[in-house]
């Protein structure tokens, strides 16, 4: 039974095999006689083929290249900007929905095409347009040109044009980029308002104190002058111990109050510009004995150490002599007044990494919170209790400030509560002079 099933496979098998030789022959027959004997068929046959192969990559690039055009189209109709092309005579080729949109005309509105014909007629200065296309054709790039152009209901309103010349393409073109700022002019123009009239109220406020302090002066020299005599017994005794206390008490008062009128004098003249530097090479060393000599008196009754740190040989200074005697000054009155009773202060000077003269006063006395550094050095800025337990006016630290920006300086502040205060006045290299 297995030989028959073996036998009649193997017959099917031959079968098939002699039936697929004859269908190759005939293929080969038809394909010898379409080529060889036939050459329109041949000819369509190839033309067909090799359509069939091109088609199937540039169908898939068409589609690929329709989609890439539809998001450029979507991009360029419904982008912020107002986008535009002109020609080189200023006539326009084309524009998107939005620059049709910035200047206030609806799609169909013809009053924008008839203004298109003549583009010039856009702009509140006429000469204007040609002026920028010329620039355009001379630099082939302009950006953030701003102008003036006529809305439909605004009426003038500005815009900023970017714009670039396309010389290689035939014919030319100059592509434009619209944007309205007419909001953002507007803010410039009020905030340079607010401006002027913030520095017109600091001017009125600087004379005023100015004129009220000279007229303040003149009566407080008087009462200084008469209260010294008096306390001193100039023209004889005055009976009672008490009057002479008095006279002690008016005698300091107005002492105060002349320093606090000179300072406000001082920081008018540097906040109205009429301070002026009289500068000449200064040795600091000799600068800072003659203000601790000043000082030692009034440290002294607090037990107070001070001393002079800067090296012998440190670079002298170009400065206005007077200005860094009153820097020096009044960071050691500050020091001197919030350092407690058998404290110390120090000055010190060096030229720092950058070449700079680096001045500094330092102190451990009751400091300053790192969040009320910056309040003190806004004039009259005075700190909760301690500075108000404490004569001052607020002015001392301001006024080392201003005079060291006066330098082209400035005043480095660096405290803890209490943990002292260092004070670092900078001055900028090109001060910095050798000694002989």
């Amino acid at each position: 039974m297995d030989n028959q099933i073996t036998t009649a496979d193997a017959a099917i098998f031959w079968f098939i095999s002699l039936i697929s030789l004859f269908i190759f022959l005939g293929i080969a027959i038809s394909i010898w006689f379409v080529f060889f004997r036939k050459r329109d068929l041949r000819n369509k046959f190839l033309n067909t083929f090799n359509s069939l192969v091109d088609y199937l990559p540039h169908s898939r690039i068409r589609s690929e290249f329709d989609q890439f055009k539809k998001r450029y189209d979507k991009l360029y109709e419904e982008t912020l900007a107002g986008l535009y092309k002109i020609d080189l005579a200023g006539n326009y080729l084309e524009i998107n929905p939005t620059y049709r949109a910035l200047l206030g005309y609806p799609s169909k509105d013809r009053k924008l095409f008839d203004k298109m014909r003549s583009p010039r007629k856009l702009y509140g200065d006429t000469a204007e347009f040609d002026q920028l296309i010329e620039k355009v054709k001379k630099k082939r790039f302009v950006s953030a040109y701003e102008v003036l152009l006529e809305t439909k209901e605004k009426g003038l309103q500005w815009f900023s044009h970017t714009l670039k010349l396309h010389d290689n393409e035939d014919p030319p073109y100059i592509e434009g980029k619209m944007l309205d700022i007419s909001r953002l002019k507007q803010a410039q123009s009020e905030l340079k308002q607010a401006k002027e009239e913030a520095e017109m109220a600091g001017r009125v406020k600087t004379e005023f104190l100015a004129n009220i302090s000279h007229e303040l002066r003149t009566p407080l020299n008087a009462i200084i002058g008469f209260s010294e005599i008096i306390k001193n017994e100039m023209l004889g005794p005055i009976g009672k111990d008490d009057y002479k206390e008095y006279a002690e008490d008016i005698y300091q008062s107005g002492k105060l109050l002349l320093k606090l009128i000179n300072d406000i004098l001082d920081v008018a003249k540097i906040e109205s510009g009429k301070r002026e530097l009289h500068e000449k090479i200064l040795n600091i060393n000799q600068v800072v004995d003659d203000s601790l000599r000043l000082l030692r008196v009034k440290a002294s009754k607090k037990e107070i150490q001070l001393r002079n740190l800067i090296p012998t040989n440190i670079p002298g200074i170009q400065a206005d002599e007077l200005a860094i005697k009153q820097i020096i000054s009044n960071l050691l009155s500050n020091a001197v007044k919030f350092t407690d009773n058998g404290g110390e202060i120090c000055v010190s000077g060096k030229i720092n990494k950058k070449g700079q003269f680096e001045l500094s006063v330092k102190d451990n006395g009751i400091g300053i919170a790192q969040d009320d550094l910056k309040r003190v050095l806004i004039p009259f800025g005075q700190v909760g209790d301690i500075t108000r337990k404490n004569e001052g006016t607020g002015l001392g630290l301001p006024i080392v400030a201003a005079l060291s920006e006066l330098h082209g300086g400035h005043l480095k502040l660096e405290s803890e509560l209490h943990k002292g205060l260092l004070a670092k006045v900078i001055f900028p290299k090109h001060r910095t002079v050798k000694m002989h």
